[in-house]
């Protein structure tokens, strides 16, 4: 019987470290604080390194039919010339893999699909742990408490593992504003081969779209406006 193994976190890097141990025959258990795995987010854009990762637990293929692979990545001046373009040829050849756009949802999904359901224990909001000689005992905002013998957190920017691990750490605005938002496919003009597009001006601010499934658009707006609700906004790439 190998270590328990207890994942706190059931979104993207939570399900997918789940997956990646399960390929190595070890069973985690997954515990999610939202009640159910439902619709969040917008697009993600994965870049080689994650499409490298998930090729390594088989599912590179599956995730690339989730979405829409991409010809060319690059910038845009605001008149609309490029002022860098990578053709997915060229990241291919440089970092072994392209670039695909994908809806997070959809990805979480898959993700889920590849574990026993009964793995993923959603409604559990872990408050810290107690690691003592021993196993590590999980404490949960239901009173609930489990033991393993391995604790990973993915449990995001407002992590109770890393803040009982290393303290209390306060978010940091760091300037940028992020917009993001899903459309209808086909309610706004997309370049011809669907990639993601972003002009840069003198404002400070980018603005692109991306194709990541076959009925929705993802728009971002990215500027250096600032932001009057701390902890909801994330920078772009």
């Amino acid at each position: 019987m190998g270590p328990k193994i207890v994942i706190i976190g059931g979104g993207i890097g939570g399900l997918t470290t789940a997956v990646a141990l399960a390929r190595k025959g070890l069973h985690a258990e997954v515990y999610e604080q939202a009640p159910e795995l439902k619709e969040v987010g917008a697009g993600v854009g994965l870049w080689a390194n994650a499409l490298l990762a998930l090729e390594t637990i088989g599912l590179a293929s599956a995730v690339g039919q989730l979405g829409e692979r991409v010809a060319r990545q690059g910038v845009k001046s605001p008149e609309g010339s490029w002022l860098m373009c990578y053709p997915e040829e060229a990241l291919e050849k440089r970092w072994g893999a392209g670039f695909a756009a994908v809806h997070r949802a959809d990805l979480q999904g898959l993700l889920a699909t590849q574990l026993n359901p009964a793995a993923i224990h959603l409604g559990a909001r872990c408050t810290g742990f107690q690691d003592a000689q021993g196993p590590v005992a999980v404490h949960f905002a239901d009173s609930r408490e489990v033991t393993a013998d391995v604790l990973i957190g993915a449990d995001g920017v407002h992590s109770a593992v890393r803040t009982t691990l290393l303290g209390p750490a306060p978010l940091r605005y760091r300037g940028y504003t992020g917009v993001r938002s899903l459309t209808p496919a086909g309610s706004v003009p997309l370049p011809r081969d669907g990639l993601e597009t972003a002009a840069t001006g003198s404002s400070g601010t980018r603005r692109g779209m991306r194709r990541p499934a076959g009925n929705v658009t993802a728009a971002f707006d990215r500027g250096s406006a600032r932001c009057s609700v701390p902890g909801t906004t994330r920078s772009l790439p």
